[in-house]
């Protein structure tokens, strides 16, 4: 039997290998969130910076882009766990487990695990910076951004 001490390094390293296959599909988000701003109507717009809550552009670009995020992940994320072999033999036991008769099948999938975690990620760090920029526009290097968070009284009414 083996001890925790010996999966340790195991455990890390799966834990890497998944923050590789987020990191690898995150660039490939950016051109859906910016199409969801783009395609923002100046009304909706305006109550996103707006609005009381600290989070509501993130909340936006979560309900309107998390379908096309977790497409646009799973080739990325597909190909780094190709690489590696803690996926793969997780993906044998599987299926031998699975081939075992009279057992309840496992209908885990790791790909799907790991592109859900990825697009939850992403939007953890979205919120964080939505925040941070609510809280103290001068965060960002951006003028654009420091005006209209800065600024968010000026607007409003008009």
């Amino acid at each position: 039997m083996m001890t925790s001490s010996l999966l340790g390094p195991k455990v890390d390293q799966f834990i890497q290998l998944l923050n590789e296959a987020a990191e690898n599909a995150a660039p490939k988000c950016q051109p859906l969130l910016l199409a969801a701003v783009a395609g923002l109507s100046t009304d909706n717009a305006r109550a996103l910076f707006e609005s009381q809550d600290k989070s509501a552009c993130a909340n936006y670009f979560y309900t309107s882009c998390k379908d096309d995020l977790i497409q646009k992940c799973y080739e990325p994320v597909t190909e780094v766990l190709k690489t590696s072999t803690v996926a793969s033999v997780y993906d044998t036991l599987v299926q031998g487990y699975n081939n075992i008769p009279m057992v309840t099948k496992i209908e885990y999938d790791l790909k799907d695990y790991v592109v859900s975690k990825t697009v939850e990620g992403l939007f953890v760090l979205i919120i964080e910076r939505e925040v941070m920029i609510r809280n103290d526009p001068k965060v960002t290097s951006c003028q654009a951004v420091i005006d209209v968070f800065g600024n968010t009284t000026i607007y409003q009414g008009f």
